[in-house]
């Protein structure tokens, strides 16, 4: 790069250097330390489980979601659950811990913390030079202190960290507010945010315009997910809206959610098979399954290969499948017999 006149030129040396300088810093897949991304979500569709399935992720390197960067490893996240609160997140994260084998516990403990706070970080424009401000002010540099010993930034959510401001009037102010805290902390920030009104009823198209106001701070932003809330017959799903930064094979297209006995939300690998265990269970070769007993297995669904489950855990799980595998082959076998019935009668 030419100092003088900012020019790239188009060697090979130059190009190189150019692509590798950030590139041991992306946190999550299509989104870099100092950059920020937005989970958009109705209410009540998970996602501060969600939240928390993210975190384990970074903390142990195993892919629940499959959002952390391939070249990541055991990174450490700030989680602001403001909206929940940390005493019903303390309490759902006991249950995910007592579900955990030892080493994923301790990765989890040593690399996870909440940060406990009720006060916002913004204020309306119209409040400048208030008392108001100056305490959101106050807040915000205490945020961005206990954010600088961390990769990952998850505020839960937008709207209550936001105080009084505006999401549409006041879209500049949250825009600019979020780049400072993300640039002065050294971290990624997630944050959550909730849909219009008609992409929450489902009568509009889901797309990367779908949060509710803030659309400069969502067009700035690097990466987004949407959580599609459960309708009839269909279960909850999570997509990219926006991954510009994001291969192909790393975009997530409508996986459906799944949850472990403990409230761990996660994407099968083969849900879309539709209880294809093959590939995951080598005594599970059922290919295809009629709809009505899939509405019965699918709840059921445990993978006992999991790291993240206690032994107990696996054990409960494999005695499910096995339990399965015995209605299954009983359902089997009394098929057989009576399509054997029928042809001798015929």
């Amino acid at each position: 790069m030419n100092k003088e006149n900012n020019i790239i030129t188009l060697d090979i040396n130059s190009l190189v250097k150019e692509v590798n300088k950030e590139g041991k810093d992306w946190i999550l897949n299509g989104l870099r330390r100092g950059g920020v991304g937005f989970i958009i979500a109705p209410p009540d569709s998970g996602k501060g489980y969600l939240c928390l399935s993210i975190a384990y992720e970074l903390a142990t390197g195993i892919n629940l979601i499959g959002v952390i960067a391939e070249e990541q490893d055991q990174l450490k996240t700030l989680y602001w659950p403001i909206e929940d609160g940390t005493e019903n997140t303390a309490a759902r994260i006991l249950k995910h811990l007592d579900d955990m084998n030892e080493q994923s516990r301790l990765l989890c403990q040593k690399n996870i913390n909440l940060y406990a706070s009720q006060n916002s970080i913004a204020c309306s424009n119209k409040l400048i030079n208030t008392e108001m401000y100056n305490l959101a002010l106050n807040e915000k540099n205490k945020l961005i202190k206990a954010a600088q010993h961390y990769d990952l930034l998850i505020i839960d959510t937008m709207r209550e960290a936001m105080g009084s401001a505006d999401e549409v009037i006041d879209d500049s102010l949250i825009n600019i507010l979020l780049k400072e805290i993300a640039d002065r902390a050294g971290v990624a920030i997630l944050a959550i945010h909730h849909p219009t009104k008609a992409v929450a009823r489902g009568t509009e198209t889901v797309n990367s315009v779908s949060a509710s106001g803030l659309s400069q701070t969502i067009a700035n932003s690097r990466v987004n997910l949407y959580i599609q809330n459960k309708t009839k017959g269909v279960g909850s799903y999570l997509q990219h809206i926006k991954a510009n930064f994001v291969s192909n094979e790393n975009k997530i297209n409508k996986a459906s959610i799944f949850w472990s006995d403990a409230s761990l939300p996660y994407l099968h690998e083969n849900e879309l098979k539709k209880l294809n265990y093959s590939s995951i269970h080598d005594q599970f070769e059922t290919k295809r399954i009629d709809t009505s007993v899939v509405k019965q297995l699918e709840p059921k669904v445990i993978n006992p290969d999991d790291i993240l489950l206690s032994e107990e855990s696996k054990r409960m799980a494999l005695q499910k499948i096995e339990d399965e595998k015995v209605i299954n082959d009983d359902l089997i076998e009394q098929l057989k017999r009576h399509r054997k019935k029928k042809n001798f009668e015929n």
